[in-house]
């Protein structure tokens, strides 16, 4: 009797285990959902989305972070990319050059809110994309 509770212990374990694993794998294999600028509201706080837009404000602040605005349309957003991941760029291919007005980049982040407005802010260099050439 003992031995069966130590066997039905172990698969037990085991079958957690390979649980936990799958779960984690397949998260790494979920993509943000694509949204608009002007579908992004205050119900996606907190969740993780991407987007494409225009960048139409630059503001760099002494301490290394960036401010940015993007627009799409009539729409915008805000999103801060500060100093610790700013200096992390380069390992993305991207310069703080890259990030001027009228580029269009892709940005994924989780939607938070500062002093009333919605902003997008990116965790880590592969959440910024450049994807047009200033011509």
């Amino acid at each position: 009797m003992e031995m069966n509770k130590r066997i039905l212990l172990i698969a037990c374990a085991l079958v957690a285990t390979f649980g936990l694993i799958l779960i984690y794998f397949s998260s790494l294999a979920v993509s943000p959902s694509e949204t608009k600028i002007s579908e992004i509201d205050s119900s996606m706080i907190g969740k993780v989305i991407s987007t494409t837009g225009k960048i139409s404000y630059v503001r760099k602040h002494p301490q290394g972070h960036i401010f940015l605005t993007l627009k799409d349309g009539d729409s915008r957003i805000e999103v801060p990319i500060f100093s610790s991941l700013a200096n992390k760029l380069s390992s993305n291919g991207i310069t703080q050059y890259d990030l001027r007005k009228g580029r269009t980049i892709k940005i994924t982040g989780m939607v938070s809110e500062y002093k009333g407005e919605l902003q997008i802010v990116p965790r880590k260099p592969t959440d910024i994309q450049i994807l047009e050439s200033l011509k």
